[in-house]
């Protein structure tokens, strides 16, 4: 009964496929099926004029492609892998998403294929690889994530200096001061879960620095790692005391736990809150939505007395794995396609001019339309003290979506306090190593990209 019901979701999923979209060809000789979370303009259109420029240069091969939003696809992922009805090439988070996957042995060992295209990509290349193999290539676009996007005018309005938000303490008080003229100060919606965990990672970065903030997250992705650190210990707990002080003090939006992202920047791109915090994606949805007021952005805040410097990078990007759900005819195709994306300039300049994101891959910029924000990005982050990946990338993925994506959905509701989440998160990670034992190699030690 069990595995009909996994069939049946799969079904339900696969069908959503020509709802989402199709994109094809006449005359082609083999169609390869990939799934992404590109659900919503520009990233979407991005997907879709890459999948369909590559399918110009190869009209052999036609692509089918299912968008999903990012919940649900990891659920949808599940139950078709469950069921042996995977897609043939998926996009996942790279590290412990995709390492995920690997140990479940669901994903192809392409080491061979990287090895020769290498020099090609801009990220650190360990975030794919695992056991001395590579799984996976970057899905032609990286991100900054650790930005604090702000309205122009009400900031100039309401005196608040540009400068003083290089600080936590700075920043509390221009949201203090927002909230004291009747102005929303943080624009929220935690509903995915996603964007807590993001404000607890940056916040975890500035608290612990480089150095510590990776020792500690890497537990739960590479087995008999070995730290004295811990969730629990003081400064990872203030992590999710400062993110619990935003919402006590009534800083995010009043929608900030049924909301989703969508409706956060909605609510801020029309001028109701000061501030959003979001990544170098965020640009590509300024020059969709065109607001009516000029928008910038500061590098996410230092806290005063800690290690983390303003300007230090979170930044990271999605890949794309090829699934064990395949013929020899389609993972030559799916290769094909991964070899396109990753020596052709135009997928670059796609993503670069529709989806307003850095390049994942080495390429001149001479000849592309770079937003000025991008741009700028691009520049500071070249010169940042320090860079790291997402939490979510480095901890064990089932245990960052329950125990910082969920959990931050706690924080906001009062389930959970700052130190329960703290201690549950250690639990699961002790819990984990305890199951992961045996060590296993990385090509870099380095997480820097």
């Amino acid at each position: 009964m069990e595995e009909k019901m996994k069939k049946l979701l799969v079904i339900a999923c696969i069908s959503s496929l020509f709802l989402l979209g199709l994109t094809g060809t006449s005359g082609a000789n083999v169609t390869i099926s990939i799934w992404d979370e590109f659900s919503a303009p520009p990233t979407r259109n991005a997907a879709d004029a890459t999948y369909q420029a590559f399918q110009k240069a190869h009209p052999e091969v036609n692509i089918a492609v299912a968008h999903f939003e990012n919940t649900p696809y990891e659920w949808v992922l599940k139950a078709a892998f469950a069921a042996g009805e995977a897609p043939n090439i998926i996009e996942v988070n790279n590290g412990a998403d995709l390492f995920e996957k690997v140990r479940a042995e669901v994903i192809v060992d392409i080491t061979d294929f990287v090895r020769e295209r290498l020099d090609r990509i801009v990220v650190n290349p360990s975030i794919y690889a695992l056991g001395g193999k590579y799984w996976g290539v970057p899905n032609s676009a990286a991100d900054f994530g650790n930005l604090i996007w702000h309205n122009v005018l009400t900031l100039k309005k309401n005196g608040i200096s540009v400068d003083s938000l290089h600080t936590w303490a700075g920043f509390t008080a221009a949201c203090e001061k927002l909230k004291n003229q009747g102005i929303t100060p943080i624009a929220f919606g935690d509903k995915e879960g996603w964007p807590g965990n993001h404000w607890w990672t940056h916040l975890l970065f500035r608290l612990l620095g480089e150095e510590k903030y990776n020792e500690l997250n890497l537990r739960s992705m590479i087995p008999g790692w070995k730290t004295e650190l811990k969730y629990t210990d003081p400064a990872a707990v203030k992590a999710w005391e400062l993110y619990s002080e935003l919402s006590e003090k009534g800083y995010f939006s009043p929608g900030a736990v049924v909301d989703d992202f969508s409706a956060a920047a909605t609510y801020f791109l029309t001028g109701r809150a000061g501030f959003i915090q979001n990544g170098s994606w965020f640009v590509g949805t300024i020059r969709y939505q065109k607001p009516d007021f000029p928008v910038d952005y500061t590098w996410f805040p230092s806290v005063e007395g800690y290690p983390g410097k303003y300007g230090g990078v979170i930044t990271g990007g999605q890949s794309y794995a090829i699934t064990t759900n395949n013929t020899p005819e389609t993972k030559e195709a799916a290769l094909k396609f991964l070899d396109w994306l990753m020596t052709k300039d135009e997928a670059n300049r796609i993503w670069v001019e529709v989806a307003q994101l850095p390049p994942a891959y080495r390429t001149s910029l001479a000849g592309f339309k770079v937003d000025p924000f991008l741009k700028r990005m691009i520049e500071e982050a070249a010169r940042a003290p320090e860079a790291a990946p997402y939490s979510d990338v480095l901890i064990d993925f089932d245990i960052a979506v329950e125990h910082t994506w969920i959990a931050s959905q706690g924080i906001l509701t009062g389930d959970l306090t700052p130190q329960e989440a703290a201690e549950r998160l250690e639990k699961a990670v002790q819990d984990w190593e305890k199951e992961h034992p045996e060590k296993e190699t990385l090509l870099s030690p380095s997480l820097r990209g």
